[in-house]
């Protein structure tokens, strides 16, 4: 199977298994990587491959995993793996991570077109959650979408502007132009999303990656000082 840098370096694995969980782990299942550390879930997807173009490496053939399978990584190995490969690479398949399990370890290799590099990890012990069960149905949820950048940018904003234990309140009204952000310690920031709130069905679904709405301005008027 193929895996992108991103699908091992990024995660939010526990420090630690928790009880019988294998929570320090990273899971490989067929919808992506999964962690979790009990507060965070994030599964990445993995790269779409055009297998005609990728380099081979002996004794890691592409063999993606069936459903219902999962490969437990430990997250240290996870990111020494990573870092085979090239963070610019010359053409997107020369920076793919080829991985197979082999018996109770895997085989991780990665090939830049000049040089080869293989490792190998034992497979995670352990049970991992039934992550699945817990992910409600969002299908008639109101979604609103902000960029990445954008909404990064917001929550440095409050963590510094925060005191260390406060917490955030997230609220949005039905064709209201503002978000709300509000932390328990009184600091408030609004952001302005892409559009209103919508369910998974009124949006776009036609819509593709190279299509990126821009953030609408917060509609202000300019402030005059009493005489």
């Amino acid at each position: 199977m193929y895996l992108s840098r991103r699908n091992l370096e990024c995660h939010v694995a526990a420090k630690y298994n928790f009880d019988k969980l294998a929570l320090k782990n990273i899971a490989l299942t067929p919808e992506g990587t999964v962690s979790c550390d009990r507060h965070l879930l994030l599964i990445v997807p993995y790269p779409q491959v055009d297998l005609a173009t990728v380099p081979t490496i002996k004794g890691i053939e592409h063999e993606p995993l069936k459903d219902g399978e999962m490969i437990l990584l430990d997250s240290d190995d996870a990111v020494r793996a990573a870092a085979m490969a090239p963070k610019k690479p010359y053409r997107p398949e020369l920076g793919l991570l080829h991985l197979r399990r082999v018996k109770n370890s895997v085989k991780i290799g990665s090939n830049d077109g000049q040089n080869v590099q293989i490792m190998s990890a034992k497979v995670g012990d352990g049970e991992y959650p039934k992550y699945r069960e817990h992910i409600p149905d969002y299908t008639d949820a109101k979604t609103v979408e902000f960029s990445v950048e954008l909404l990064f940018k917001a929550l440095k904003t409050l963590n510094t502007a925060s005191g260390k234990d406060a917490t955030v309140k997230f609220s949005i009204l039905d064709g209201s132009k503002l978000a709300r952000f509000i932390t328990s310690d009184g600091v408030t920031l609004y952001i302005a999303p892409y559009g209103e709130p919508k369910t998974d069905a009124e949006t776009d679904s036609t819509a593709t990656e190279n299509d990126v709405p821009e953030h609408q301005p917060i509609e202000t008027e300019a402030a005059t000082n009493a005489a």
